[in-house]
């Protein structure tokens, strides 16, 4: 796994290999026992995009944290995460099954946490926070 990224996505998902953004194979049954081939560039250009579109969603792997014990994290951090991909409130309450102002409170949390007082010093607070 040298080299390779992961990241973790809690939607489900179907297994698909793209080659070279030409080719295409999916799976045609549920067990994942048969595949089919998709040739398409339109068909293939529109897995590309779900895929990209599913990545950009997914969770980094936080090595150091899986080592610790701590795989988790706490709902604010998850927030802040969210909030740096650039989720509104909104989608971020419905991602974590929360209620608009819950998230608005761990909001109001990370920006006393971190002493901003914008969105923006706040993502720039936690970047420089995540980094150390």
């Amino acid at each position: 796994m040298m080299g390779s990224r992961l990241r973790v996505l809690d939607l489900p998902f179907s297994r698909t290999i793209i080659f070279d953004r030409t080719i295409a194979l999916i799976s045609a049954a549920s067990d994942n026992k048969a595949a089919v081939v998709v040739e398409d560039p339109t068909t293939v250009a529109y897995l590309v995009g779900v895929f990209e579109q599913q990545w950009a969603q997914a969770q980094v792997v936080d090595w150091v944290a899986m080592a610790a014990g701590s795989v988790e994290p706490a709902a604010h951090e998850q927030v802040g995460r969210l909030l740096a991909r650039g989720l509104t409130q909104r989608a971020i309450a419905t991602r974590m099954g929360l209620s608009e102002r819950t998230v608005a409170a761990h909001i109001a949390r990370l920006r006393e946490s971190y002493d901003a007082e914008t969105l923006f010093q706040l993502g720039w607070q936690m970047r420089g926070a995540r980094d150390v």
